[in-house]
Formats: structure tokens, sequence, C-alpha cells
């Protein structure tokens, strides 16, 4: 089985370039968000580890983590930033690996794991490829403030959260432009999958290496 690692910031267009290769290539699909999410509930592994170093008062009265409070709570600097992280990536990385598993015991030929931040979860090896979607900076922020109503000042912290442009790039195995018309990219991805198939006439790719190396 393999397993191709879609990445990319926060208003690329993961979504919309998972939906082509669902199209074009029968998959399965791991959201790490949605992963996230569920780990996040009450009673499970990141629901606890957070409730332990946050405390009671990030809790809504039903029980549940109050998102918004934990989320002015974390990004309150990067030391808090990298906190949060060092509680939930262990979390979501035992989770997708034992998805991954399941998958590959089951014959599934063909896995995609979205994830903007694939390294910092620690997901990069649990990949054989690793897709970067490319979008500038600019496009996405305006992206990000349409479909969320963000500000510009929020839209741009969002942004500078996520890794920059050369540190996708050198963690990927290919880059996707997503500002081409929809089937132009359809396109590339539609060449990618085909030489996926065709070993022997698929480029040989480069090495997967550490972002800030």
């Amino acid at each position: 089985m393999k397993v191709i690692g879609l990445t990319g910031g926060v208003g690329a267009g993961k979504s919309t370039i998972l939906a082509m290769m669902q199209q074009l290539e029968t998959c399965r699909v791991i959201d790490a968000d949605k992963v996230g999410h569920a780990l996040m509930e009450p009673g499970e592994r990141n629901y606890r580890a957070v409730l332990e170093y946050y405390g009671s008062g990030i809790l809504l009265p039903d029980g549940s983590i109050d998102r918004k409070k934990l989320a002015l709570l974390a990004f309150s600097s990067p030391q808090e930033t990298s906190r949060l992280d060092a509680l939930t990536h262990p979390g979501i990385h035992d989770a997708i690996a034992a998805q991954i598993c399941a998958a590959r015991k089951s014959g599934c030929p063909l896995l995609v794991l979205e994830c903007a931040m694939i390294h910092q979860a620690g997901l990069l090896a649990l990949c054989d490829e690793i897709w970067y979607v490319h979008v500038p900076a600019p496009i996405r922020k305006q992206r990000i403030m349409q479909t969320r109503g963000y500000e510009e000042s929020r839209a741009e912290a969002v942004i500078r959260l996520q890794p920059s442009e050369e540190q996708y790039r050198r963690m990927c195995s290919w880059e996707i432009q997503n500002t081409c018309d929809p089937s132009e990219v359809r396109a590339q991805i539609a060449a990618r999958l085909g030489a996926e198939r065709r070993p022997d006439q698929a480029g040989s790719l480069r090495t997967l290496r550490h972002p800030l190396s």
C-alpha cells in the first residue's frame, strides 16, 4: 500500500485536491484534523492530557472543551503553542499510525493522509510520498478572510504559525500548483497518479528531508 501525505498551508485548497484524487483513483482518506478533533472528545487521550495541563477552566458546562478558550490560551505565545503540540501530537500520531496499519492489512492499495502540519505532528515517517499543495500566501490570506470571516491580522497570524513555503518544499516529494485552472490541476494529479501505477516510468523522488535542515 502506498501512503501519500497531502499537505500545504491553510487556504491552499487541500480538500479540493483530495476530491480530485478521489475522483481519479480509489483511495482511503485520513483527515488529521478530524482525528485530532475526535481525540479531544471527553474521555479521549488528548482530552485527558489537555485537561490535566490547563485545568477545568477550559471546560464548557457539558464537560466538553471550550475550543475558543483553549485557543486563546494555547496561542498566547510560541511556548504555549509548542506545549499544546507536545500534549496532542503523540496521540494524533498513534491514532493515525493505527488506521494506516488497519488499511494495509485490509489490502487497501492507496491511502491519502491530509494534514497541514505533517512534520510537526511527526507523520512524515508514515508516508511514502509528500504532496505539497502550493498557493501564494497573499491568495491564501484572502481565502481565509472570505471563508472564515477573519480580519486581516488574524489571517496573517494563522499563516505565520504554519511552515513557510520553503519548509514545505524541503519536505515534499511533489508540488502541486493550485493556482492554475482546475482542469490543469486535475491533469497534474492524473499524470502523477498514472506515473505511480507505472513505477518504471516515474521520475525519481527526492529524499524526504527535515524541513528545517
